[in-house]
């Protein structure tokens, strides 16, 4: 799925723009990839091991004229 976050952006009221300025988004599969994450059920689970692998990011919420996704 495809989303134009700019035109997502633009559809929004201008008091909810105003509202989000400052706000972080925060993301993370941390879930996904840890030693009882649900890759490490996989057969693949063995090539992530003892790697310490961290995925999270954080970013504002509104990006310039777009919304962060």
């Amino acid at each position: 799925m495809w989303a134009h976050m700019g035109e997502a952006n633009d559809a929004l009221p201008d008091d909810l723009k105003a509202e989000i300025v400052g706000l972080e988004a925060f993301h993370t599969a941390d879930h996904i990839y840890e030693e009882r994450g649900l890759h490490a059920q996989t057969d693949m689970g063995g090539d992530l091991r003892g790697q310490g692998l961290k995925t999270c990011a954080v970013h504002p919420a509104l990006g310039g004229e777009t919304l962060a996704a």
